[in-house]
């Protein structure tokens, strides 16, 4: 995956937050949002994020989701 380009200020950003909500939308068009955590890894662009054990299922759907849209 290549890198994100941003520019330096919002670059560093990401190191000093470490919670943040992740927000998907229902089959009815209705925002579910969810507690998370993220992990910036620099060296390779990448955002990961975590979930709570109470929202697998949710974590999962996120990255099937990505995963089709960024790999057809």
């Amino acid at each position: 995956m290549p890198l994100l380009d941003v520019p330096p200020e919002i670059n560093r950003a990401p190191r000093f937050y470490y919670t943040c909500e992740a927000t998907t939308v229902n089959r009815e068009g209705q925002p579910v949002t969810w507690p998370t955590l993220a992990y910036y890894d620099e060296e390779s662009g990448q955002i990961l994020l975590t979930a709570s054990i109470a929202f697998p299922v949710k974590a999962f759907n996120v990255i099937v989701r990505l995963t089709r849209q960024l790999f057809p």
